[in-house]
């Protein structure tokens, strides 16, 4: 399976051009480039211009030092030996001398009312700007690392420059807002400091969350996800009769036609007819907690990344969702087969949550299809995940058998008989 495109040189300027917009001029640079005009922005590209992964300022030393050592940061000593030695060369002026790039220019009498004067004037203080550049997503938006020229991290900022990005952006800026008015045991949510519109964009920055990468602590991030579920308080609703299923059910039926949503539409009939009439608990979902979304801070859990929160869904969405991604993104696990071994471990998985063991693989089929609606919904083809059709029919009929020998094992039970296979 071919790995996540990466976004190209023409994505970089347009994304660069929306940031710093006319009157300023925005162009690729390399050896030997002549750059006329007033400087306002200067980016060296990681690895190169054609795929750039990162732009890094190359001013102030002391900055541009810091977001590579950032973007080199990760667990264990062999990590942090090398990010420390990166950030060492580039404090001697290793990103100035790289030599492909991206320049912002503008006349010389010209005032550019672009996002790096915006949001300095937001957080009043000088501000140096590195981008890091992800593979295509629907999700996909300027997230800015912003650093002080001696390069400590301010923040950092999201820019929603589609409808789709901005709708979550402003998500995030309200789930923060009202996260940060509980009072948390297990983890921490980054401090707004700043949203609000530039340019017609919406722009959120917020506090940077400073600790260690995660390194296993299942207990602990269990916990935290149990105190966000149950932060708003925990409701009872009937499958079929929960605003959440007719939300969902409204989605599968607008989907675009194709193979994918066929199965999806199946599938959801079946299961509303099978599963349909029994109560579930629901509450509030992170919806996107993976590995690479938290860092730890002793036992608590710092998380970020709250764009897609929610309230009101049914509980262990987010535990599902974390051991997916392990599974398929980090261990390579093809879809198909990550999904039966959720299915096997749902009931340890979830239960933490209050969720009863009869109701397990139907909170992972739950999942499977929210999940995927939503990446039929937004167009997204560029993760193994997303890339439905090459998994989905199969995954599906592999967990009606699941939800078959639930519900096989549940009458068994209350028959008095013993539980099997």
């Amino acid at each position: 399976m071919a790995p996540p495109e990466r976004p190209g040189e023409d994505y970089v300027v347009e994304m660069l051009r929306t940031l710093w917009p006319d009157p300023a001029v925005v162009c690729r640079v390399g050896p030997g480039t002549v750059v006329r005009g007033r400087r306002v922005a200067r980016f060296a590209a990681l690895p190169n211009a054609d795929r750039p992964r990162a732009l890094l300022p190359r001013a102030p030393r002391a900055a541009a030092a810091a977001a590579l050592a950032r973007l080199t940061d990760g667990p264990g000593a062999a990590a942090r030996l090398r990010s420390t030695g990166l950030r060492l060369l580039a404090s001697a002026g290793l990103v100035r001398a790289l030599p492909q790039g991206f320049v912002v220019t503008a006349p010389a009498d010209a005032v550019v009312d672009d996002v790096a004067s915006h949001l300095e004037s937001a957080l009043g203080r000088p501000l140096a700007v590195s981008l890091k550049i992800g593979p295509v997503r629907a999700v996909q938006k300027p997230v800015l690392h912003l650093l002080s020229p001696d390069g400590a991290t301010v923040g950092y900022a999201k820019i929603g420059t589609t409808g789709f990005s901005a709708s979550l952006v402003r998500t995030e800026a309200a789930a923060l807002r009202l996260l940060g008015t509980h009072e948390w045991t297990h983890l921490r949510v980054p401090t707004v400091l700043h949203d609000g519109r530039w340019q017609g964009h919406e722009v959120l920055v917020q506090e940077p969350l400073e600790g260690r990468p995660w390194a296993g602590e299942r207990d602990a991030v269990r916990a935290a996800m149990v105190e966000v579920a149950r932060s708003q308080g925990v409701a009872h609703h009937l499958l079929r009769e929960s605003r959440w299923w007719k939300d969902l059910e409204g989605r599968i039926e607008r989907l675009p036609a194709g193979d994918a949503t066929d199965a999806l539409r199946d599938a959801a009939r079946r299961l509303v007819t099978s599963r349909g009439g029994e109560s579930l608990s629901f509450g509030c979902r992170h919806t996107d907690w993976a590995p690479w979304n938290i860092a730890m801070d002793g036992p608590t859990v710092l998380v970020w990344d709250w764009e897609q929160f929610e309230q009101d869904v049914p509980l262990g969405l987010d535990a599902v969702h974390f051991d997916l991604q392990q599974l398929v993104v980090l261990q390579s696990v093809d879809p198909r087969e990550a999904y039966d071994r959720l299915v096997r471990t749902a009931p340890g998985v979830v239960g933490a949550f209050g969720v009863p063991t009869e109701q397990a693989a139907l909170t992972v089929a739950l999942y499977l299809l929210e999940t995927t609606c939503r990446y039929l919904q937004d167009g997204e083809t560029g993760t193994r995940l997303s890339r439905v059709d090459l998994w989905l029919r199969d995954t599906l009929a592999d967990l009606d058998g699941a939800l078959e020998r639930e519900l096989r094992r549940v009458g068994l039970e209350r028959a008095g008989g013993v539980g099997g296979g």
